[in-house]
């Protein structure tokens, strides 16, 4: 927990999945409860934009290992590209993190059975979000 006892969550990938649907949104129905901790992407521009587009000012990195130490997050939201939630996924369980990893949480069967040995090596706890479910199709 974070300060006042909030959930600290990183984000990788800060692109609008990251941003809007998740930062955003996160904070606006929990941000009483959550707490956004750290931001990681291969582009800088994007984790500053992210934190304009937020309403926040957390660190930015470009380096995924860093960001976890330096902030120390329980959950990691990860909005990559897809082929590379895998990786991510198993770096954070690996560094003692849960996982928030937006669909699809893998590309193909080896990457899915990494993570399934990982999650079971490591008792991790990942979950997939399915967000656009319920948009509206215009």
């Amino acid at each position: 927990m974070g300060q006042g006892g909030k959930h600290r969550v990183a984000i990788v990938g800060t692109g609008s999945r990251g941003s809007e649907t998740w930062g955003r949104s996160l904070l606006q129905g929990q941000g009483d409860l959550v707490e956004i901790v750290g931001l990681c992407d291969i582009n800088s521009k994007r984790t500053q934009a992210a934190n304009k587009i937020i309403g926040i000012s957390a660190p930015t990195f470009y380096d995924f290992d860093r960001m976890l130490q330096e902030t120390r997050p329980r959950s990691v939201v990860i909005t990559t590209i897809d082929a590379t939630h895998y990786k991510y996924t198993i770096r954070a369980m690996e560094l003692g993190c849960e996982v928030i990893s937006e669909k699809p949480l893998c590309t193909d069967e080896d990457q899915c059975q990494a993570i399934m040995d990982a999650q079971k090596k490591l008792n991790g706890k990942i979950t997939v979000g399915f967000n656009a479910r319920h948009g509206r199709g215009e």
